[in-house]
């Protein structure tokens, strides 16, 4: 048997059906109804709900809460956002943390503002 067939065996042919199939699955799956899991999923995970403590020091962030206590360093964050609500700090690649706005006096703001671009420095556009 010539042509392109004869370089694939029966099996070969059905594992690149499921690779499109399942690559398929994926694509949809996975970045589309990303936002929509996200919404679906937050109220149900427990550790991220409820009243959190951040403490912002010269070397690290502490974090604390009713399910634990955290300190990372500055140096694993690698950049940052300001939405106009929150102040966003990433640790790549998909790690992140939120500090709301509506828990700090403006004058906090101004002062987390300049500790993020001195500490983290990169701010995502």
């Amino acid at each position: 048997m010539g042509g392109v067939y004869g370089l694939f065996s029966r099996g070969d042919a059905v594992w690149t059906i499921f690779d499109f199939v399942y690559g398929g699955f994926v694509v949809i799956y996975y970045d589309p109804l990303r936002a929509w899991r996200f919404k679906r999923d937050f109220p149900k995970a427990k550790t991220l709900q409820g009243e959190k403590t951040a403490v912002l020091g010269e070397e690290s962030i502490y974090i604390s809460g009713a399910f634990g206590e955290s300190k990372i360093n500055w140096t694993a964050f690698g950049k940052y956002a300001e939405t106009p609500n929150l102040f966003v700090l990433f640790i790549p690649p998909r790690v992140f943390y939120m500090l709301p706005k509506r828990a700090l006096s403006p004058a906090d703001q101004d002062a987390i503002r300049q500790l993020l671009a001195q500490k983290i420095g990169t701010k995502k556009s």
